[in-house]
């Protein structure tokens, strides 16, 4: 429905333009989070066992569920595909096959879901509330 006559410079607002920005914004957010989680893992590496090559600590995973407590459900998808992505590529440059990169990505994937959706689940969304979630889920263990 037409409001009136556009002014002088001012645009008119189109539904494909509405989806493009949508997916270039959601684009951006998924490589945002595969890069800061690619390097939280690679910087996570110091934190594991010798002996047994196992983390016992995993900042990378508290961070993606940080970022989906903060940015809410609308995010879901564009964080969840950069963690699958920077896990994938992770696992192939510790020269790993490519079906334990996809398996530990779409385990870490299901951790980041399942930690945020608990988060929210049980914690009011209130700025105190977010603060405390977000160091705990920071906090989560491997």
């Amino acid at each position: 429905m037409l409001e009136g006559p556009l002014t002088l410079g001012q645009r008119q607002r189109t539904v494909a333009g509405d989806f493009n920005r949508r997916w270039a914004a959601s684009i951006g957010l998924a490589a945002a989070v595969g890069l800061t989680y690619f390097l939280t893992a690679l910087l996570s590496y110091g934190l594991s066992l010798q002996s047994e090559g196992l983390a016992v600590f995993w900042p990378a995973s508290g961070v993606s569920s940080g970022i989906l407590i903060a940015l809410g459900s609308r995010a879901r998808w564009p964080v969840v595909s950069g963690v699958i992505v920077a896990v994938v590529a992770d696992h192939l440059i510790m020269a790993d096959p490519l079906r334990v990169g996809i398996a530990f990505a779409l385990s870490d994937a299901a951790e980041t879901l399942i930690i945020a959706g608990l988060v929210e689940r049980y914690f009011a969304r209130s700025s105190v509330s977010i603060g405390y979630a977000m160091s705990l889920a920071y906090s989560q263990q491997r």
